[in-house]
């Protein structure tokens, strides 16, 4: 998507405007936490030596990168191309489906291909509800409307939630958006002790609601979860844009053989979460409870996908009669890590009630 205009006609100063896009129950409150997430984890980051991590909205972003070793100028700009050709796909394909579903047609086909005419009309739409005439204002469109979205929401509130509740120890971001787009990974956390990622994770908000709903629901979370454990069974994902530590202290680098895991919450779960929490004080009751169902979760899978994953390995050596270690072994190692590193948090939550929400200490 350049950055020029796409519905070329005139438009008065000022009539661009994005705040048309109706703001949803946590968009004010959780934003501006997140904003304050993020400063205290770029705090810690300096002082870790890694620099500005993460941009507001505590996602780790690319420029934090520039000048690393194994991260050349002509990766990263690859790597920033290849994240605004996915946007411009999602803006489209979006747009789409939602003028689709307005006009009542049910012509929305999620394969077929947008065409100019799609885009003309789509262009136009933005022009019209948010005088948006560059891809720079429909971008910006995109981006608030997107963070109106319960799958957006849940990702704010786990990096926040789990940042309130074990920032002392943890380190809890969003992936770079590389990283979410091209490899799925939406959250992880490091350990701030030893640097090791503790986990890396896929969050699913599934739908309550009717039969149809919940089928729907049921389907999409039982085929992400198959993916998930196909991903892990071949060796686990690389995440491109990570953190680690070596006998030089902490290195921003890519790290590979990283097992996902996947995290999911109901719609009622999840609202009523998005509505109570605050970054205020020490964790709520209901917060507390969330935490420990989540981190109890994140241990149960940890233990499954790596007894699914020594299953794999020993079907592998048997057909190949081999007695070495094979792919999965690295996983295997990330996972028993995760599982010490999420008892610690279990033991956290035992002794943190009451606890002041401050600045974490190194």
């Amino acid at each position: 998507m350049e950055h020029t205009p796409v519905y070329k006609r005139e438009k008065t100063e000022g009539e661009y405007n994005p705040s048309n896009i109706s703001e949803g129950y946590h968009v004010t409150t959780l934003e501006r936490d997140l904003h304050v997430v993020s400063q205290e984890v770029n705090t810690v980051c300096e002082h870790l030596g890694l620099g500005m991590l993460v941009d507001d909205g505590c996602r780790i972003h690319l420029d934090a990168y520039q000048g690393v070793v194994n991260f050349p100028e002509k990766k990263l700009k690859g790597d920033a191309d290849y994240v605004e050709r996915k946007e411009a796909e999602f803006i489209w394909e979006g747009a789409l489906k939602k003028m689709s579903q307005q006009n009542g047609k049910g012509i929305y086909e999620k394969k077929r291909t947008v065409t100019e005419a799609d885009k003309e009309a789509i262009s136009y739409h933005f022009y019209q509800t948010y005088g948006a005439t560059t891809t720079e204002e429909i971008r910006a469109v995109w981006h608030k409307e997107r963070a109106q979205g319960l799958a957006e929401g849940f990702e704010m509130l786990i990096t926040a939630l789990f940042h309130k509740a074990f920032g002392k120890e943890f380190i809890t971001v969003r992936s770079s958006a590389y990283d979410d787009y091209a490899h799925g990974i939406d959250t992880v956390i490091i350990n701030k002790k030893t640097g090791e990622l503790v986990c890396a994770f896929d969050e699913l908000h599934e739908f309550g609601g009717d039969e149809q709903h919940r089928e729907r629901s049921e389907r999409r979370s039982r085929e992400k979860r198959e993916n998930i454990e196909r991903m892990n069974k071949e060796g686990g994902m690389t995440l491109t844009y990570g953190v680690t530590k070596n006998e030089r202290g902490f290195q921003r680098k890519s790290i590979q053989h990283v097992p996902i895991l996947c995290l999911s919450l109901e719609t009622k779960e999840l609202l009523d979460a998005l509505r109570e929490f605050t970054l205020d004080g020490g964790l709520s009751e209901n917060e507390e409870a969330l935490c420990r169902s989540i981190t109890t979760t994140l241990i149960k899978q940890a233990i499954h996908m790596e007894d699914v994953i020594r299953s794999e390995e020993e079907r592998r050596a048997s057909e190949q009669g081999m007695h070495l270690p094979i792919e999965g072994v690295p996983v295997r190692q990330h996972l028993q890590h995760a599982g010490h590193s999420l008892a610690r948090m279990l033991e956290i939550l035992d002794v943190q009630e009451g606890v002041e929400n401050t600045i974490y200490p190194i």
